[in-house]
């Protein structure tokens, strides 16, 4: 297979890490499948595969990558390449650490579950048990809450309570629970939750953390929209397509780079700028001049430049930032009764699970970071426990699939077992399907 110039750097490079960041279809994969090959088959300096520790994210891929590197092991050995050394790698090939980051996990929780209270005996859980227990906990937790007259539960309830069923709050507890999950410090993070809403009181809307959040946000749905915007003007210059909509796509392009720029200044600017865009209608065109399909493709990117402002401004700037404080201040309370009630919520559910004997996959990933820290570590200061030491001696290289796909978590790990200079990550940001996983 020939490779662009590009690709070949990416294959060839050593001694640092390495972001590959490319669209789908562009053989990011292939090219981290070459690079393990290279490194197996090919110079002075091949290593085992068993030093090599390669993350994916479904074990399809995972069993794929395995087929694909002993296909390429069997084609070296045929050419006749170092035959001891490649019959090696085939025999090591079962064994090598490429897998699912799930998979990883697991095998460090079993590897150095002395360190932990955990009985190694353990089994992992299908989600229709782990379901289970999460409703049998819930109802244990609530009906206790409503025996003790919980005053802070009792306003959850004011809020968030149905008129026949708790549904909704189960929900939110359920939903805040798995958002923690994905922090390395999930209980750090539930009692640090209210913080920004009570910090409110006593700030302005420009400063408060969450609009920086929110233009981050806003700020990428702007970028994506300029791309729709420009692919509908590099579409309308072509020969067949209605010109004379090309004055009125050029100036919302504008607008849309107008409100980009703005975003990046700051909240009031981007307030100001969204409040005055306006939607000129398209001029009529005749039959010959586009088809349906035609209208349809410009009708529907304009319609996504329509969708953001409305929502933008119905969400975010429909009131006065004065009154959007006030709301957070009020809220502070509530979001703190909330997130107490998941962390009681988390606490009883791995209790339950503890007497059962079984981990979820969140389990994995978080047993496997406190192997992982050094019993000192902070959430300000990370520090390698000595089994994570011993991995990143063991590693010479540590690839990651689909890293777009990961979270805080999972980065953490990731982090621990790899050296300054020896990750490689393949990934596309457009292609990430886990962010309502808090993957970045």
């Amino acid at each position: 297979m020939s490779w662009s110039p590009q690709q070949e750097q990416a294959i060839t490079s050593r001694s640092q890490n390495l972001l590959v960041a490319a669209a789908a279809g562009s053989g990011k994969t292939s090219v981290l499948v070459e690079r393990i090959i290279q490194q197996l088959v090919s110079g002075n300096n091949k290593i085992d595969i068993t030093q090599l520790l390669v993350v994916t994210f479904t074990k399809a891929a995972a069993a794929e990558m395995r087929l694909r590197i002993g296909k390429a092991l069997t084609d070296a050995l045929d050419k006749g390449g170092d035959r001891r050394h490649l019959e090696r790698q085939l025999v090591l090939l079962n064994s090598a650490a490429i897998s699912t980051l799930h998979s990883f996990c697991q095998s460090v929780v079993r590897q150095y579950f002395y360190r932990l209270d955990l009985d190694p005996a353990f089994r992992l859980a299908g989600d229709s048990e782990i379901a289970l227990i999460k409703g049998d906990t819930l109802e244990e937790l609530f009906s206790s809450r409503y025996e003790d007259g919980d005053e802070g539960f009792y306003r959850l309830l004011e809020y968030y309570g149905g008129e026949r069923d708790n549904d909704e709050l189960i929900g939110l507890v359920l939903k805040l629970h798995s958002f923690a999950r994905s922090h390395p410090w999930p209980e750090v993070w539930l009692r640090g939750l209210s913080q920004p809403f009570t910090a409110a009181a006593d700030t302005d809307i420009v400063s408060c953390g969450w609009t920086t959040l929110i233009l981050k946000k806003l700020s990428f749905e702007l970028e994506q929209l300029l791309t729709v915007y420009d692919s509908m003007m590099d579409q309308v210059v072509k020969p067949g397509q209605p010109r004379s909509y090309l004055a009125i796509l050029a100036e919302e392009r504008r607008m849309v780079v107008d409100a980009l720029a703005a975003a990046g200044m700051g909240w009031h600017q981007l307030a100001n700028v969204l409040a005055d865009v306006t939607f000129a209608r398209m001029p009529s065109v005749k039959k010959t001049e586009a088809d349906e399909e035609t209208k349809k493709f410009y009708s529907q990117g304009r319609q996504q430049a329509k969708d953001f402002v409305k929502t933008a401004n119905d969400i975010y700037f429909s009131r006065p930032p004065s009154e959007l404080l006030a709301d957070m201040t009020a809220m502070a309370p509530i979001i703190s009764d909330l997130a107490a009630l998941t962390l009681s919520f988390h606490e009883a559910f791995q209790q339950a699970k503890s007497a059962k004997n079984v981990l979820d996959f969140h389990d994995l990933e978080h047993f496997c970071l406190k192997i992982l820290l050094d019993p000192s570590s902070t959430p300000e200061d990370i520090k390698p426990s000595s089994a994570a030491m011993e991995l990143r001696d063991r590693f010479a290289e540590v690839m990651i699939d689909e890293y777009q796909d990961t979270n805080g978590v999972q980065e953490t790990i990731l982090n621990l077992v790899s050296r300054d200079n020896n990750r490689f990550m393949v990934g596309d940001v457009k292609q990430s399907i886990y962010r309502f996983r808090l993957a970045e």
